[in-house]
């Protein structure tokens, strides 16, 4: 049987972001979140705590994340002014793509943080 958190062992909001952030459960902070490169594990092997209570939970946060970078990255196209706009746009896309995808496992640790604290306030909720 594994161990269960009393509510006074629960992480503050930023420290389970943080946990998150690192691929570790949010809950514990022992257990890892994410297996392979990107695929998001079912429990956590120490607190049991549910990753994901129905598929396709985290797929919101993700979505806003993605749409964050890539305003940054339009952004980024419209200020520059290359001598090159194709040569700049290629390259910015490239850039803008690798980094949306080597940081997918983060951005998801902390679509499992944040889904981790609103369901921890929803249980505290009247």
């Amino acid at each position: 049987m594994r161990p269960e958190l009393q509510p006074e062992s629960e992480p503050s909001p930023s420290r389970a972001i943080w946990r998150g952030l690192a691929k570790r459960c949010p809950r514990c902070g022992e257990g890892r979140l994410i297996d392979g490169f990107y695929r998001v594990r079912t429990r956590c092997d120490r607190c049991d705590w549910l990753f994901e209570r129905e598929v396709g939970d985290h797929l919101g946060i993700i979505y806003i994340s993605t749409a964050i970078q890539t305003a940054t990255f339009a952004a980024v196209v419209l200020w520059i002014q290359p001598s090159s706009p194709w040569t700049a746009r290629i390259l910015l896309g490239a850039a803008a793509l690798g980094l949306m995808l080597l940081n997918l496992p983060n951005r998801k640790g902390l679509a499992v943080a944040i889904d981790y604290l609103s369901e921890r306030n929803r249980d505290k909720s009247p």
